[in-house]
């Protein structure tokens, strides 16, 4: 419910994992599907967001600056904003609503939307069987395997040729700098986690 607006057959998931998971009777994380049970069916235009608890951050600042910070150097990133929460009749206070990670938020940033959304967690990489999260083509991770044999190639002139025909390289630069400097110590840069890898089939490379 959301003012005088009640929204029916909403899925809703409790999410995160060891650092910010949060048993339903606390102040749990939550990710709400709103077209998965009633297609069609959107909030302000979304079909996916997330209420993010941050449990890990009390200024509930940097979730949203950082998303800021990176939308203005070019990375393709999940918008964010704040809303109060009730649950059951419970208020449970402040929380993060962020963007969901699926094909409509690919819309916003890339033309063609048909390449593979994939999810990297749990010390994941490249090399590994990853989890997709959209694409027509989920079991052909090929452009994966490509891109992990140019990594794996020891002569670095070769190696950076490539790259740069399979990988987004600059851009790829570029938010590796950012997570260092805002210190995401839980993405790919420090931990490879909590990462989206994008196979844009308009440009042939990978985001």
């Amino acid at each position: 419910r959301e003012g005088p607006h009640i929204y029916t057959n909403v899925s809703v998931h409790l999410k995160g994992s060891a650092g910010s998971f949060r048993p339903v009777d606390s102040k749990p994380g939550l990710t709400l599907n709103f077209d998965r049970l009633a297609k069609g069916q959107r909030f302000h235009g979304l079909d996916k967001l997330s209420l993010n608890n941050s449990v890990q951050d009390p200024t509930f600042i940097n979730d949203k600056l950082c998303r800021e910070l990176f939308t203005r150097a070019g990375i393709p990133v999940p918008r964010a904003d704040y809303a109060t929460v009730e649950l059951n009749g419970t208020p449970l206070g402040l929380f993060v609503l962020s963007e969901g990670w699926d094909r409509q938020f690919l819309k916003r940033h890339f033309k063609n939307t048909k390449g593979n959304l994939y999810d990297l967690a749990y010390s994941n990489d490249i090399d590994d069987s990853l989890h997709v999260n959209s694409g027509e083509e989920p079991e052909d991770q090929s452009e994966l395997q490509a891109l992990a044999n140019a990594a794996a190639d020891r002569d670095l002139a070769s190696r950076i040729a490539r790259l740069e025909k399979l990988l987004d390289l600059d851009r790829f630069l570029i938010y590796l700098a950012l997570e260092v400097m805002l210190w995401d110590w839980d993405g790919y840069a420090m931990n490879r986690n909590n990462t989206r890898i994008f196979h844009d089939l308009d440009s042939g490379r990978v985001v």
